[in-house]
Parts: structure tokens; sequence; C-alpha cells
């Protein structure tokens, strides 16, 4: 009787420590006394805010970056003013005005062909080589060259250094490097062209 109550004792001993060993190995993936196993749902304190926007599934989703703001109105850029002459267009204008005032009338028309090639409606060439032309006698090319100088003369605004009436009636004019807020070769074009216009209206 005696041996058959030690031989429970140990039995019910070995069948407490099975239970204990089979416990501790199903820990890891149950949570129960350790850190969570592969593949286990993070744990979240109670109370502590959620992370992230939780998605169709209720996972997790990264924070939505606000929306981008439109831009605000640009600047309108600075006004540009009057501008100069270039000098392939300057310069024999100035060197044609010179020989022209000079009597070097045919080295002067080149001149002022040379800044036309340049520059197609030029009213400082144009106005010289009608000045020219009225010299000559050949008022229909004087009044063709002054209409085409009149087509654009209130764009330029260069500035007049001097004048001069070579023999006849229309002015010649030699340009400076500076701009006005208005364009003075536009009234001498006029005024050439009224005192062609008179002078064509007498030969009638």
């Amino acid at each position: 009787m005696r041996k058959a109550l030690i031989f429970v004792t140990i039995a019910a001993l070995l069948l407490g420590f099975s239970y204990l060993a089979l416990a501790a190995a199903e820990a890891p993936a149950t949570g129960i006394g350790g850190p969570p196993g592969p593949g286990a749902p993070p744990v979240t304190a109670p109370g502590a805010p959620a992370t992230g926007t939780p998605g169709p599934e209720g996972g997790a989703k990264a924070p939505v970056a606000p929306a981008a703001q439109p831009p605000g109105p640009t600047a309108a850029p600075p006004a540009v003013g009057p501008r100069m002459m270039g000098e392939d267009v300057y310069t024999p204008l100035s060197q044609g005005y010179d020989l022209f005032r000079d009597g070097k009338y045919d080295a002067a028309e080149a001149q002022f062909k040379a800044a036309l090639k340049a520059d197609r409606y030029n009213p400082f060439a144009l106005n010289n080589l009608a000045a020219l032309a009225e010299r000559e006698g050949k008022i229909n090319d004087a009044m063709a060259y002054l209409t085409d100088a009149q087509a654009h003369a209130a764009d330029y605004k260069d500035k007049l250094e001097q004048t001069c009436f070579p023999g006849g009636l229309c002015a010649a004019v030699k340009p400076v490097r500076a701009v006005g807020p208005t364009s003075m070769i536009a009234t001498v074009v006029a005024e050439n062209m009224a005192k062609l216009k008179e002078k064509m209206g007498k030969k009638k």
C-alpha cells in the first residue's frame, strides 16, 4: 500500500512537470510571458492613440500630406522703354550724314542704303535718301522714300543732332546715341512730305 502511494505521487509530479513544460513552449505564440512571436499583431496599450489612418480592411495607412496650395499671382515683368538703334545702323547713318553735308552725295547714298540693309524701314535712312532724290529732281522717288519712312517713324525715339538742306526743300538728319519720350524723326518726315506735296501741286 505504501509503495502504491509513492508511485501515484511520483506520477502526479511527472504529469505536473510535463504540463509546465508544455505551457512554457506555447507561451511565445500566445503572448503569455514574453514578447510576441513572428506574425503576431502589435499590442496597443489601453488608451494609446492608434497610428496612421485606418484603411478599408482595418490596416493602418501612412499619414496623408496636406493638399498643395495654388501659387500666388505672378508679378508683371517691368516695362521696356525705348531702345536706341544698333551700331550696324547708327554708324552708316552718321557717316552718310557727314558725307552728305560735305557734298559727297554718291558716297552718302551708299551709306544710307547700307543702313537700310540692316533696318529695312529705318526712317532716318529713308528720309535722307528722299532728301537726295528731291535734290536731283526725282520727286516721285523722294515721296516713295518718305511714305516708307512715315510707316514706322513713330516707333523710333532717337534724338537728332543736326539737320541740313542740301540745296533742296527736304531736310537731312543725323541721329545721336540717345532716346527721348517722342519721335523727333516723325516730325521731320511729316514736314518734308508737306513740302514735297506743295511742290508737286505747284507743278500741276
